[in-house]
């Protein structure tokens, strides 16, 4: 088996390889790199927010203020994230395209979370709320991408 040749454009890296027999086969492919139902990942993504949410909620013993308190700190994450999604096409790309747009997803939505935050809620502009934000919703936006993206690789192909 050898490398025969790559191409990326469109957001889709392909990558192709010969096979003993000497035929051209695709390994990675337009949508080889979006691991799981599109229908499911902005749900699995707004999962992750919440558990952050959730996660901090408890390490600060907020939680006990109720729903309301839940909804006040998860509403401009949500925002923050839908709107650049939206705006990379997170959701409708594949391939590399779908991971750089993950990264600037992450970043920039949590720039706008704390915008809105810093103005709406007078928050702290920038604070340990930020770093530990992209830290924890990058391990788990990433994560399950990846996790996904392993399974599928692991899984034998349907014949």
């Amino acid at each position: 088996m050898r490398l025969a040749g790559t191409g990326i454009w469109s957001g889709s890296c392909d990558i192709w390889w010969v096979s003993p027999e000497g035929d051209r086969r695709r390994r990675f492919g337009q949508n080889a790199l979006m691991p799981i139902n599109r229908l499911l990942a902005p749900v699995l993504d707004l999962a992750c927010l919440a558990a952050f949410v959730a996660v901090g909620g408890r390490r600060h013993d907020d939680l006990n203020e109720g729903f309301g308190w839940f909804l006040e700190v998860l509403w401009p994450i949500v925002v923050g994230w839908a709107v650049i999604a939206l705006l990379t096409g997170l959701y409708t790309r594949t391939g590399v395209g779908m991971w750089v747009a993950l990264f600037v997803t992450l970043f920039a939505g949590i720039a706008i979370t704390q915008v809105i935050r810093y103005t709406v809620q007078d928050r702290p502009w920038i604070g340990i709320f930020t770093a530990v934000a992209i830290g924890f919703i990058g391990l788990t936006t990433f994560g399950w991408r990846g996790v996904a993206l392993l399974v599928r690789r692991l899984r034998p192909a349907a014949a």
